[in-house]
């Protein structure tokens, strides 16, 4: 029967420090009381190690050398601290969730970045949101704004039924305007004038003009 109890004491690894002196793709090397040896970064050790930086070592008596954690940074507290996972990664919260950051928070995706929720809430200052093409889908939409301003270059609009209820309405058209209904009406409570260079009336069938007063010419 073999000793288990010895090949347990056989493979307790030994812990050191060290200083990483360099790094080629994702193997480091690290100086120790052993001299130069090189080591990978452990799965616990979310932290990546960079060149000077001070290190807790696990040397193995098969010879592999891991790095456990990245104990003092070299470049100081105000560089920047990078986590790196190989392969996908899923982070889930019990309960409440949060990312706070005391400057700038950023969220970036080589391919698509998706948000799910029961409801979504943003509250903002300044916003900007730039699309190339953006696509919206939903039963209702409700917005209410101070002041709307757009520009662009075509703008087409296909509804089964639109209302309008406005103060104040004016449209500038520089060129031509066109308007193709199966019937139009206008009501008008004051005083309706329409001034043009030429005008043209065209029925098929009747005109019709009725008011107490009829002035031509």
């Amino acid at each position: 029967m073999e000793n288990l109890a010895y090949k347990m004491t056989d493979s307790h690894p030994v812990l050191e420090y060290g200083q990483v002196l360099s790094e080629v793709e994702r193997l480091f090397m690290v100086e120790n009381g052993f001299g130069r040896i090189k080591a990978v970064q452990a799965a616990s050790c979310l932290l990546k190690p960079e060149k000077g930086d001070r290190v807790l070592l696990a040397l193995a008596p098969t010879g592999e050398s891991h790095i456990l954690a990245v104990l003092e940074r070299a470049s100081g507290p105000d560089s920047e601290r990078r986590i790196i996972f190989d392969g996908p990664v899923h982070i889930e919260g019990r309960d409440d969730l949060r990312l706070t950051a005391a400057q700038d928070l950023t969220l970036s995706s080589a391919n698509k970045l998706t948000a799910a929720s029961e409801s979504l809430e943003v509250n903002t200052a300044f916003g900007l949101a730039r699309f190339k093409k953006f696509t919206y889908i939903g039963r209702m939409l409700h917005g209410q704004v101070e002041r709307v301003k757009m520009i662009g270059q075509s703008l087409d609009l296909v509804f089964r039924r639109v209302v309008q209820r406005l103060t104040a309405s004016y449209r500038y058209v520089a060129e031509h305007e066109e308007v193709q209904a199966a019937s139009t009406r206008w009501l008008v409570d004051g005083t309706m004038i329409m001034h043009s260079r030429n005008s043209i009336i065209k029925s098929e069938k009747h005109v019709k003009v009725e008011a107490e007063q009829i002035h031509l010419g």
